[in-house]
């Protein structure tokens, strides 16, 4: 009985750890980093039906996310917490489902590991703060295997009418989620045939495939075919490293490889083989259920693999390569984990060891979130150079500052996503491509001059005007392979 207590209390603690997590981001309120930046452009400049157009600067979306996004812009504004709202509802709703799935098809044991694992997983905990619609794919994943697992142990109809009622909403807010429900389609037939079922049970099951295969279609004629023809060879390239090798005779590799990389860095990981200790955890959890499960639950959490698998065949989906695109796959991957690192524990006979084990994982798990909550709090930023961009527009765009318009010497779309989005959301009066158009020549009062070339010398170009002080840094925005870009500020009054 003691034990027991201290199991439970160890487990509310990684729980409480990793909402905390998310929390902190949340209200940290990190500058949006190159690729936020890049989709929340996107909302800005288009209506709810321009959003159904391919997005600017190489971005894909699930036309719900969009919307749903462009509607909370509308009503709550441009700050990070209005944006990162939806996404962080989504990862805490999305780690509550879990915990009920979790419980649902493993013993209590198993069950808490794999919820504290994909708790404090950074990779959960970072996509959950983040306008992006990852979260809401680890969402719509849990929503539906829930459902699905529940009919599937239960054989209550009310959770197969909750399955297809679902299905539709989930394959409209996430990409990835039509791997899932293609695995639930078919365990659920599965089960439901081997069950000689009533007509009423076939016809739920038909209409949430029907609603399904409807709202994917939709989406991909009105949305997702139009995107993918826009960026299919830059995504190609980008994500060629994710999709199988042409040579078979190298699959087999790149299959393990992936899968021992970024792919399975729950809690941690990473590139290289960083994920290994996961991955072995993982086969040994496959093992498990392999006895201890029926087939339609086997089927509900390998299919989404094996579906993402042969899109990625087709070029159609990237499989691997970056946690961020297999969230659909995290509550198999830590389920697996959960069942393995709990057959590791209880291998040795003296149950004071096995106690010990198990207290030693959730206090590894416990420390991995406060590792995360303590780094985050000394380095509130995905890269610092997202920091300094937008403490510099907010210092132009100061209103104690006698400046009434900010000139910008390039074309917008020349200016990086993080200092565009932070220049356009900052309430000023801003005037882009000044080095060509010289109308603000005529204009009166105190103005600022912004160039981001590295080599033009703005005082230079200010002709009579009187310029009132000058500023030149390097600021690096976004991966350091990029290189840093130079901008320059120059305050110039009138002639």
């Amino acid at each position: 009985m003691r034990s027991r207590i201290h199991f439970r209390h160890f487990f509310w603690l990684v729980l409480a750890l990793g909402v905390a997590w998310r929390l902190v981001r949340y209200f940290l309120q990190m500058p949006l980093w190159g690729d936020e930046a890049s989709l929340a452009l996107n909302l800005l400049d288009r209506d709810f039906s321009g959003l159904l157009s391919p997005l600017a600067n190489a971005q894909v979306s699930p036309l719900l996310f969009l919307w749903f996004e462009k509607l909370v812009l509308f009503v709550l504004g441009s700050s990070e917490l209005a944006l990162r709202f939806l996404p962080l509802m989504a990862g805490l709703v999305a780690l509550w489902v879990f915990l009920l799935l979790a419980r649902q098809v493993v013993e209590p044991l198993p069950a808490a590991i794999a919820v504290g694992i994909l708790a404090v997983s950074y990779y959960t905990v970072r996509h959950s703060v983040e306008v992006k619609p990852y979260s809401f794919d680890l969402l719509a994943a849990v929503v539906l295997q829930f459902f699905a697992a529940s009919f599937i142990q239960r054989r209550n109809t009310i959770w197969l009418v909750c399955w297809s009622l679902t299905t539709p909403f989930a394959v409209l807010f996430s990409f990835p989620a039509v791997f899932v429900f293609g695995a639930c389609a078919v365990s659920l037939f599965f089960v439901i045939s081997m069950h000689r079922p009533a007509s009423r049970t076939l016809l739920l099951w038909g209409a949430g495939c029907a609603m399904g295969v409807l709202a994917f279609g939709g989406m991909l004629f009105f949305v997702s075919s139009r995107q993918y023809e826009a960026l299919q060879n830059p995504m190609t390239i980008y994500w060629k490293d994710s999709f199988p090798p042409s040579r078979w005779s190298n699959f087999l590799p790149w299959l393990v490889e992936t899968h021992a990389g970024n792919m399975m860095a729950y809690p941690i990981g990473g590139k290289n083989w960083g994920s290994l200790l996961t991955l072995l955890l993982c086969l040994l959890g496959i093992a498990i259920t392999l006895k201890k499960w029926p087939l339609s639950l086997q089927l509900l959490f390998v299919l989404p693999f094996v579906l993402t698998l042969i899109a990625a065949v087709m070029h159609r989906y990237p499989y691997g390569g970056s946690a961020r695109i297999a969230q659909h796959m995290a509550p198999a991957i830590c389920l697996w984990a959960g069942l393995g690192t709990v057959w590791i524990i209880k291998n040795p006979v003296n149950m004071r060891w096995q106690r010990k084990g198990v207290y030693a994982v959730f206090v590894g798990l416990a420390l991995v979130a406060a590792a995360g909550i303590i780094f985050d709090l000394l380095r509130p930023s995905k890269t610092p150079g997202d920091a300094r961009a937008r403490e510099i527009v907010a210092r132009w765009t100061d209103p104690a500052r006698a400046v009434n318009v900010l000139l910008v010497w390039q074309p917008m779309n020349h200016i990086s996503p993080t200092f565009q989005w932070y220049l356009r959301t900052s309430g000023r009066e801003i005037l882009w491509n000044a080095h060509e158009d010289k109308s603000w020549m005529t204009h009166h009062g105190s103005m600022a001059i912004v160039s981001f070339d590295r080599d033009i010398l703005l005082p230079s170009q200010c002709g009579d005007f009187e310029v009132s002080d000058t500023w030149t840094e390097k600021i690096l925005v976004g991966p350091r392979e990029l290189g840093p870009e130079r901008w320059q500020s120059v305050v110039i009054s009138n002639p």
